[in-house]
């Protein structure tokens, strides 16, 4: 068996019609725990048709915190029932962190920036979240 020491996995979703019950859900993303050298994760779909993973949760975030800490850049998007909760599992668990880009997140509120102190080495973007009061769309977080 070869060993892969660096791996990246970019999937991009464009459903033309309204995805079946075999779409992503927090029990397919427990699978990434095989991808040991995951450093790179970019899981997103497309704001056109059908806009969001209905099936997903926090917990298949807490699933990715788990089991890809090795994590040194984060790309999700259309996880449209996924909180703070979820996302800052992966920003505290994943020390290797640089990078952190969420899209379209409308539960995400202010509360989410409490959390973010010390991650996300290099920038962070949130985009799409409408429950934010704060008129930020990027931060770049240098650290001396």
């Amino acid at each position: 068996m070869h060993f892969l020491p660096r791996l990246e996995l970019d999937l991009e979703d464009r459903p033309f019609m309204e995805p079946s019950v075999r779409d992503m859900t927090n029990i397919g993303l427990p699978a990434l725990k095989f991808c040991e050298c995951l450093i790179v994760l970019s899981i997103v779909r497309s704001e056109r048709n059908y806009p969001s993973f209905k099936r997903v949760k926090n917990i298949g975030m807490f699933h990715v915190s788990e089991h890809c800490r090795r994590l040194e850049s984060v790309k999700l998007g259309g996880f449209a029932k996924v909180t703070e909760a979820g996302y800052s599992s992966i920003l505290h668990s994943c020390r290797n962190l640089k990078k952190f880009e969420v899209l379209t997140l409308p539960l995400l509120s202010d509360s989410v920036f409490d959390n973010m102190i010390g991650v996300a080495r290099n920038g962070l973007l949130l985009l799409g979240a409408s429950a934010l009061t704060y008129l930020i769309l990027w931060v770049n977080i240098i650290i001396a």
